[in-house]
């Protein structure tokens, strides 16, 4: 009976060999699958690079604050927009560039016509002391400067917001660069018309070029009505073209005095045109006698003035 019991033992444990004869050795590990091991190698290598989700800038020259002086401006160049965004109350941003050469300085602001709330107000200044504020343009809220440069120069722009508003939806840009004359004159001033009696005479077909430079300044012309019954109409272009001159036109006649000295008499002011929005004035009456009308052109008081500050006169009749 014992080989049998023997036989039975062995039988017993053959199907667990290695746990009942080695219990203190490890289960082996299982086989990797083929087709695992193919799917691995063969998978492709994604090289598609991560998708740039930065927001694209605002334009070509996007403010860096602080910016808010002369000592801190930002450095910008002609021919590329520069932005920027009132975003306190009080806001104030400025900056620099350079015109290499002489010729005519465009600097054209775009706020209001973008949808923007902001009202900027601009001021420039040039390294050789010319100046000029600019509070809209022609048709628009929108600032527009259009002036002649005799040379190089540097030019420091000052944007605030005209009535301190703020906030995101303040923004405006603004672009700087050169330009062909916006118009086109017959004539410049002469170098002494500061009364009426050397007024410089004026005809029909001219257009004459001049500039207020001073508070005393005021350019005096002088047209000879024609003799027969006709409408004489008398225009002055400045914001028109860009200028920052808020002109002042007025008509004046002469008379004699007691003591025979002849002086001059005002007739009528025009601040602005008489059949648009314009703040270029302009005016239009009857003539027919041969009589000469003595035209000012000055500056309107509490409005800025100086070299920049350019016109056209012009007279038509018909």
């Amino acid at each position: 009976m014992r080989p049998f019991l023997a036989l039975g033992l062995f039988t017993a444990c053959k199907g667990c060999f290695a746990s009942c004869f080695n219990p203190g050795l490890p289960p082996d590990p299982p086989e990797e699958s083929e087709t695992e091991e193919s799917e691995t190698e063969d998978s492709p290598i994604d090289t598609t690079p991560p998708e740039d989700t930065t927001p694209p800038p605002p334009c070509d020259q996007p403010e860096v604050e602080p910016n808010y002086n002369t000592d801190v401006a930002n450095e910008i160049v002609m021919e590329s927009f520069a932005c920027g965004n009132f975003g306190e109350k009080g806001d104030f941003d400025v900056y620099k560039f350079s015109m290499p050469e002489g010729g005519w300085l465009k600097i054209d602001v775009d706020a209001a016509d973008r949808g923007s709330e902001a009202d900027p107000v601009m001021n420039v200044e040039s390294q050789r002391g010319y100046s000029a504020a600019v509070y809209r343009g022609a048709t628009s809220n929108d600032p527009l400067l259009v002036v002649p440069v005799a040379k190089s120069d540097v030019w420091t722009v000052f944007m605030t917001d005209g009535y301190q508003g703020f906030g995101e939806d303040h923004d405006y840009r603004f672009l700087a660069s050169t330009t062909k004359p916006p118009t086109t004159w017959t004539d410049m001033e002469s170098e002494d018309h500061a009364t009426w009696e050397t007024a410089q005479p004026i005809v029909v077909g001219q257009r004459i070029f001049g500039t207020v430079t001073s508070a005393t300044e005021f350019d005096w012309y002088a047209f000879t009505t024609p003799t027969e019954k006709s409408t004489v109409s008398v225009k002055i272009q400045a914001q028109t073209f860009g200028s920052p001159l808020t002109a002042r036109l007025q008509l004046y006649f002469t008379k004699e005095e007691s003591d025979g000295t002849m002086s001059d008499v005002l007739q009528d002011t025009w601040d602005k045109s008489s059949e648009s929005a314009s703040l270029d004035p302009d005016f239009t009456r009857a003539a027919g006698d041969g009589s000469i009308w003595y035209l000012k052109v000055r500056y309107r008081p509490e409005t800025p003035y100086g070299d920049l500050y350019w016109y056209i006169i012009e007279v038509e009749v018909n």
